[in-house]
């Protein structure tokens, strides 16, 4: 699971910018993981924040969004050049789109 370190919601939406190869990357094999497991939700990473707001959520993908996740993320795997990962993520979106 990620976490992400940023002190309120503006600074978490700049580190995702920051983080989003590695995001997408965590995304790509949770989801992976999950589907050769049957797992039916994936925790992608979680946030707290004590600023005055006192944030603090985590991320989920449930199973109904899977393909489009891997869909999403993909290109970003294919940018860092992570081949393995790829292949697998393309696998499960050619059995999960037919």
């Amino acid at each position: 699971m990620l976490r992400f370190s940023s002190d309120n919601i503006h600074d978490l939406q700049e580190e995702f910018n920051l983080r989003a190869t590695e995001i997408s990357l965590h995304i790509v094999e949770s989801i992976c993981h999950a589907l050769d497991n049957n797992i039916e939700q994936i925790t992608i990473g979680e946030f707290e924040s004590e600023d005055i707001y006192n944030l603090g959520m985590e991320l989920h993908c449930s199973s109904e969004d899977y393909l489009d996740a891997l869909k999403t993320n993909l290109p970003k795997c294919i940018d860092a050049e992570e081949y393995e990962i790829c292949a697998k993520a393309r696998d499960w979106i050619n059995k999960l789109d037919n």
